[in-house]
């Protein structure tokens, strides 16, 4: 299966990448570390935490209906 132009651009600056690490020791290669994410979103916690604390009030008996 033939490459596309995206691809071989890709794989050409892959190799070039590649080439330049050749020869050095491991400490000199510069990696280029991503900054680390969070794996649940700050939405989930929110709304986890708000779900909690509505139930907890519930189970307190701290809401009470209007009828009493």
């Amino acid at each position: 299966m033939a490459q596309t132009p995206q691809q071989r651009r890709a794989n050409n600056t892959f190799a070039k990448a590649e080439e330049r690490k050749r020869g050095k020791p491991q400490g000199e290669v510069l990696r280029k570390e991503k900054p680390a994410k969070a794996p649940i979103s700050k939405t989930w916690v929110c709304k986890c935490l708000s779900t909690s604390l509505i139930h907890l009030s519930h189970a307190l008996g701290i809401y009470r209906s209007a009828a009493e």
